[in-house]
């Protein structure tokens, strides 16, 4: 045997750098696509209610701008915000959506400044009712919300962590196994160049 002709082959290296390449460039598209999402949402004022036209099931983000321009005037509302009950309906169905705190998360992009204050799911796309009013029942100040899908609950940053550690485990393995292979087929090779010299 020569050592040219020993398997598997180097490339195999170069497939084990690759499966880890590529799962570290997917892993960052997906951050950078669902991070850019903030600041996209649909706006509203409130205290009041909204119809919301949701296009894809799953989770939504409501956040409140403090820093806002909606139907060309200026909100900048401070960073506080009075506690706000919230309430998010199906219109087609009145089904309820259950409302929760989510991972905070803030955004600013151009004259827009935002921060996470509750999150949802649903099920199905449709038009939903969205109801906000202060606690203390007082109907000012008014401020500007927002609705866009998000990472509140980490689920999607969790799978999409999972899935580059798994492609490091992939790409390690495929090196490491081609490696070992390799390194017990050069043994192979010398011991049958010692036994047969000359051949």
């Amino acid at each position: 045997m020569k050592i040219s002709d020993i398997v598997p082959s180097r490339w195999y290296y170069g497939l084990g750098i690759l499966i880890i390449v590529i799962g570290a460039a997917y892993s960052v598209s997906v951050l950078i696509s669902s991070f850019g999402n903030l600041g996209s949402g649909q706006q509203f004022v409130t205290p009041g209610s909204s119809d919301l036209l949701l296009a894809e099931s799953g989770e939504y983000i409501i956040f409140y701008e403090s820093r806002a321009v909606f139907k060309g005037k200026v909100y900048i509302t401070g960073e506080s915000l009075p506690d706000l009950n919230i309430e998010v309906k199906n219109k087609t169905t009145g089904s309820r959506a259950f409302i929760y705190s989510p991972l905070k998360t803030t955004f600013s992009l151009g004259d827009r400044t935002g921060e996470s204050i509750r999150a949802f799911k649903i099920d199905k796309p449709g038009v939903y009712q969205i109801s906000a009013s202060y606690a203390s029942g007082d109907s000012s100040p008014e401020v500007v919300l927002s609705v866009g899908n998000g990472f509140s609950d980490g689920s999607k940053m969790w799978n999409n962590a999972m899935l580059y550690l798994t492609s490091i485990l992939l790409g390690m393995s495929v090196i490491m196994l081609t490696f070992f292979k390799r390194q017990k087929a050069l043994r192979r090779c010398k011991e049958e160049e010692s036994q047969n010299p000359g051949t």
